[in-house]
């Protein structure tokens, strides 16, 4: 990740903000990519896959929750006008929050998940990451969720709603 300390000048609040903006730049295309596979992991009825990448999109939110909460606090001291130890000292707050972020989880790996076919125990290993991050305590609800959107999924396509209808004028108004 970024070290602020290393990469910037420590008195540009302004550099800082820009690195914070667009590290949730790329969480958030990371985070649409987890959505839009964990779509096609219900389509595809793939139950293991689809868990591991809601529990990775909600990760992605607390961290990028966390990301906005620290642009808010660049923004209000370069308001403030803050400066000495008090700078040093958010500046060293930031970089814990985002140490604590694991950046293995920050990748476009929604291939490697959906379909581990050169390294079989990749899912396995980020659904690990996840629980020791804290998000294996609502397991059952995230598993509930997937079974209630394959099964609405099943029924949709048994009950032929997403079949197109046929607008023909000759074909619907027989004379």
């Amino acid at each position: 990740m970024t070290d602020f300390s290393a990469s910037t000048p420590i008195d540009n609040f302004q550099d800082i903000r820009a690195n914070l903006i667009d590290l949730i730049h790329s969480f958030h295309m990371i985070k649409r990519f987890c959505m839009i596979g964990y779509d096609t992991c219900i389509y595809e009825k793939l139950r293991e896959p689809a868990a591991i990448l809601k529990k990775k999109q909600r990760y992605l939110k607390r961290c990028l929750k966390n990301l906005r909460d620290c642009v808010k606090r660049v923004d209000d001291a370069i308001e403030s006008g803050l400066s000495g130890n008090e700078k040093l000292s958010l500046i060293h707050e930031m970089q814990e929050i985002i140490r604590e972020i694991d950046l293995e989880l920050f990748v476009n790996d929604i291939e490697k998940i959906t379909h581990p076919i050169s390294n079989p125990s990749y899912p396995i290993k980020i659904n690990d990451i996840l629980d020791k991050k804290g998000l294996n305590d609502k397991n059952e609800e995230i598993y509930k969720e997937i079974d209630e959107k394959i099964q609405k999924n099943i029924s949709n396509t048994q009950s032929g709603s997403n079949i197109r209808r046929r607008y023909d004028r000759i074909h619907n108004n027989p004379q």
